[in-house]
C-alpha cells in the first residue's frame, strides 16, 4: 500500500504481533507472521529494548511467581493450575492489578497440556487465565461465562460458590486434557 510507517509505529506493530503471539509460540504464528517481523526489523525496531521493558521484574514480583509455581498443583492428565488468595499477594506487598496475569509461569512445565491460574480479588472474584499449546481452552472459558482465544482464555468467577466453581473448571480441564471433554 506504499504507507510510511515510522520506527515507533513499526515498534508498536511489533509488540503487539510479538505478546499476541506469545512471543511467537503459539498458532497461527506461521512463516507470514515472521515475513512481517522481518519488515518490521528493516524499519529499525530493537526488540532486545522492548524484552527489557516487558519481562523484568523487581525481585520482590519475581518471588511471587516463583511462589505461583511452588503451589502449583498437577491433574491426572498433566493440567497444571495453581489457587491464589489475597493473603498469597498481600504477603509479598503486591495488588491484585499486578499479580492476575501471571498464568504463563506456568507454562514452561514439561508435558503440561493446559495450564491455568486463579486468583482471588479482595472482592472475592476469581480471575482464571487459561492456556494450551494445542487444546481449545475457549470453550472451557465460555462454559462459565468466559471467552478469549482457542489456547489463551479467561473468566471471571463471581461469588458465591466461587471456589466450588473453579473446582468443577479443573475437572473439565482434566477431561479436555484426556480428550473427553464434551460441551454441554
Amino acid at each position: 500500500m506504499k504507507l510510511k510507517v515510522s520506527k515507533l509505529a513499526a515498534s508498536l506493530l511489533y509488540l503487539g504481533i510479538c505478546t499476541d503471539s506469545g512471543r511467537f509460540r503459539y498458532k497461527p504464528t506461521n512463516g507470514d507472521t515472521h515475513r512481517l517481523v522481518a519488515k518490521l526489523y528493516d524499519l529499525g525496531v530493537e526488540p532486545s529494548k522492548m524484552f527489557d521493558m516487558l519481562y523484568q521484574s523487581d525481585g520482590i514480583y519475581v518471588k511471587y511467581q516463583s511462589h505461583i509455581v511452588e503451589q502449583y498443583q498437577q491433574t491426572e492428565h498433566g493440567v497444571i493450575y495453581s489457587f491464589m488468595d489475597e493473603k498469597d499477594y498481600h504477603k509479598y506487598g503486591l495488588t491484585f492489578d499486578e499479580v492476575s496475569k501471571n498464568v504463563n509461569v506456568l507454562g514452561n512445565i514439561k508435558g503440561c497440556p493446559i495450564w491455568a491460574l486463579f486468583t482471588r480479588s479482595p472482592e472475592g472474584i476469581i480471575r482464571v487465565e487459561l492456556r494450551s499449546k494445542e487444546l481449545n481452552v475457549q470453550q472451557i472459558a465460555l462454559k462459565y461465562g468466559g471467552g478469549g482465544h482457542l489456547h489463551a482464555a479467561g473468566v471471571r468467577l463471581l461469588p458465591p460458590n466461587e471456589w466450588k466453581k473453579a473446582q468443577a473448571m479443573v475437572h473439565d480441564l482434566d477431561l479436555l486434557a484426556n480428550h473427553q471433554y464434551e460441551e454441554n
